[in-house]
């Protein structure tokens, strides 16, 4: 939010003022020596609000400078240094190991720099880049969780403590449930051998009294029916009527008392399992409670162990985890792009040494004259004879050989010269060197486009590569964005105050920086605080002053890198 009162000096990309330094490459090509010509524009922004000593007149408020977000095309480069060096043949081999899948060429064959000339089977390169880019993934998510306040370890541990104590309650009030609702289920069993018990003894007395009935009945029958001497034939069918009746009754008392006893039976067996199984409930019940126990003993330990700063560390063990998923993608996409051999020189392929499905090894190649060019353990794969070409041998340190790929373009300035030329990264070496100092480089190898004049063997050059262009992206002025650590951030203004705003950035260019996160197009960010003293140090990340029209000036281009190019040229004016 930009409140009244703050004049915001709006620098964008594409101002209505502004000049182009023209660079123009001209070259002999092919037998009839045609000109091809290559011109490198580089804009010089030049406007009212890039000039020095603003006037701040009439307000007490700061004032900004201010660029604003926008979509435009971004070119990342890197500065090295090398040597010219002649070139007659290259021994080529495949800086990765695998399985021809194809060769392009043939014996005899004459080829341009750059012609692709076998290549390898790329499913297994292609899911080692998958697996890095995972990997990566994975890493950078680990490390946002850790570094923000609910990702640490501490925090992780207290609510670990937290769980482990609410289920350790949960299952002892789970172990008292259990104790109780067991003494309930056995006494209800117990009650029911005492009923059935009691059921069983009316059972048996009835039996007895019915027994008694039925043996006095047998009795008087007995008496009654000895003949008519003393009672009559009624009296006996009478008595036998009675005998008959309680037979039966003594009969159903007997079944009665014998399926009361077996519910008996059944009731006391119920109390055994009952017991048998309220016992298995409370050792389990018991059992879990001593694992909650000892869990949460271990989460106490670890919140106390996370507490007195045994995870410090923890965020710079996170970053060394990003840096080595980070290394290991770079290598896998190496890998990959190494599945391609590629020549670094113009010429006549005089040696095949490789057919489709057969499998290599990664070695070296190596580019020179036929008597210092070595072979491999087992021979380079294709070789090429080209007479009167150059290249340019060069070191990368360990920073740069991260962003620099095959194919990469090279703008080539030798030494003493303003002349450009063209060139192409043939080779990126993997194997460092460590100079007595420790200081850590990598061969580069730039391969020469044609054959230009004015290069000589052994003369120092000036290398600028164009290691990344993207087309159409969002991106604000380099100058705008600032690097601390692993961190990149700008300036917004709120309240005529600048507020610091994280960003994520994808290219770095001379002029402009892609930002892939954290802004949005047509926001505006602070260049410049014009209440503050002025520097006079220079960014490395600015492009190029002011040239006057009409003169010769030498541009002095700061890449990435560190390292610098002078070009020679004439500017001129053009509108917007």
């Amino acid at each position: 939010m930009v409140r009244s009162g703050v004049r915001n000096l709006d620098v964008a990309p594409s101002m209505p003022q502004r000049r182009h330094t023209a660079m123009t490459i001209t070259w002999a090509h092919g037998a009839r020596a045609r000109k091809s010509v290559v011109t490198i524009s580089i804009v010089l922004v030049v406007g009212a609000a890039i000039a020095t000593g603003v006037a701040l007149t009439g307000s007490s408020s700061p004032d900004f400078r201010t660029t604003t977000a926008v979509l435009a095309d971004v070119q990342q480069t890197t500065s090295l240094t090398g040597t010219i060096e002649p070139v007659t043949q290259a021994d080529l081999s495949f800086a990765t190991s695998g399985t021809i899948n194809a060769v392009d060429v043939t014996l005899g064959q004459k080829i341009n720099e750059g012609s692709v000339l076998a290549t390898l089977q790329t499913e297994s390169l292609t899911a080692q880049v998958d697996q890095a880019e995972s990997s990566l993934d994975n890493a950078k998510t680990t490390l946002d969780n850790d570094a923000s306040p609910g990702g640490s370890m501490v925090h992780i541990d207290a609510l670990t403590v937290q769980s482990d104590q609410s289920t350790l309650n949960n299952d002892q009030i789970a172990l008292s449930h259990a104790t109780v609702s067991n003494q309930a289920s056995l006494s209800q069993a117990q009650q029911a051998v005492q009923s059935a018990q009691s059921i069983l003894s009316t059972a048996t007395l009835q039996l007895g009294n019915d027994q008694s009935s039925l043996n006095a009945a047998k009795a008087k029958e007995s008496v009654d029916c000895q003949g008519d001497a003393l009672a009559g034939s009624a009296v006996c069918a009478g008595d036998e009527s009675t005998v008959a009746s309680d037979q039966t009754q003594v009969a159903n008392d007997q079944g009665a008392a014998a399926s009361d006893q077996s519910q008996l039976t059944t009731m006391e067996n119920n109390v055994l399992s009952t017991q048998l199984r309220n016992t298995e409930t409370i050792q389990q019940d018991e059992r879990q409670v001593g694992i909650d126990r000892a869990q949460l003993n271990a989460a106490e330990s670890h919140l106390s162990t996370a507490s007195s700063a045994t995870y410090s560390n923890q965020l710079a063990s996170d970053r060394a985890m990003v840096a080595s998923a980070e290394n290991s993608l770079v290598t896998a996409r190496q890998n990959l792009a190494d599945a391609s051999l590629i020549s670094p020189i113009s010429g006549t392929v005089v040696a095949v040494n490789v057919t489709a499905g057969t499998s290599v090894t990664a070695a070296p190649s190596t580019v020179g004259s036929p008597s210092s060019s070595g072979d491999g353990p087992s021979g380079p794969a294709i070789e090429v004879v080209s007479p009167g070409t150059f290249e340019v041998q060069a070191t990368a340190t360990d920073a740069q050989v991260s962003t620099i790929k095959i194919s990469d373009q090279a703008i080539i300035i030798p030494s003493g010269s303003y002349t450009p030329v063209l060139g192409t990264v043939t080779q990126v070496g993997s194997f460092a060197s460590v100079s007595s100092s420790g200081a850590v480089t990598f061969p580069v190898v730039i391969g020469v486009k044609g054959s230009p004049k004015g290069l000589y063997e052994v003369v120092t050059a000036q290398l600028t590569l164009v290691v990344l262009q993207v087309k159409h992206v969002l991106s604000v002025a380099s100058s705008a964005v600032h690097t601390l650590g692993p961190r990149h951030f700008v300036y917004l203004i709120e309240d005529d105050k600048q507020v610091e705003h994280q960003v994520n950035v994808g290219a770095i260019g001379g002029q402009l920086t892609q930002i892939t996160s954290g802004l949005t197009a047509g926001e505006k960010v602070v260049l410049a605080n014009l209440s503050s003293g002025i520097s006079n140090t220079t960014n490395n990340n600015s492009g190029f002053g002011p040239c006057p029209v009409g003169q010769q000036c030498n541009v002095r281009i700061i890449g990435p890198g560190g390292g610098a190019i002078t070009v020679h040229g004439n500017t001129g004016p053009k509108g917007g």
